[in-house]
């Protein structure tokens, strides 16, 4: 018998989702240690229908266990990409028009 170390693997990024890995499911808490905000932040934007999201709880359970997938997260974060609309520069008032109210 030989007493040989195996060796060490490297440490898998928990948040990492690789291509075809359809099993892989993130909870709120994961999701929000990822993005570095609050689990709460997290359903807020399941329950907006901003982020796509599966209840895993029972019917009866009134209190929903929410699971998103990778593709959903994808989704989101490429639509969080999009630059935002830039708002068109306000007019300048006319010198020559005399305002009788103000």
């Amino acid at each position: 018998m030989t007493n040989e170390a195996t060796p060490a693997q490297p440490d898998k990024d928990p948040y990492d989702a690789h291509e075809g890995d359809s099993k892989r499911v993130y909870t709120p808490p994961t999701l929000a240690r990822k993005w570095g905000c609050s689990a709460e932040s997290v359903i807020s934007l399941i329950k907006a229908g901003r982020l796509l999201a599966f209840s895993v709880s029972p019917a009866s359970c009134r209190r929903p266990r929410w699971r998103i997938s990778p593709e959903a997260v994808r989704l989101y974060e490429l639509a969080k990409q999009e630059p935002a609309v830039v708002k068109a520069p306000r007019r300048r008032k006319d010198p020559n028009v005399i305002q009788f109210f103000k």
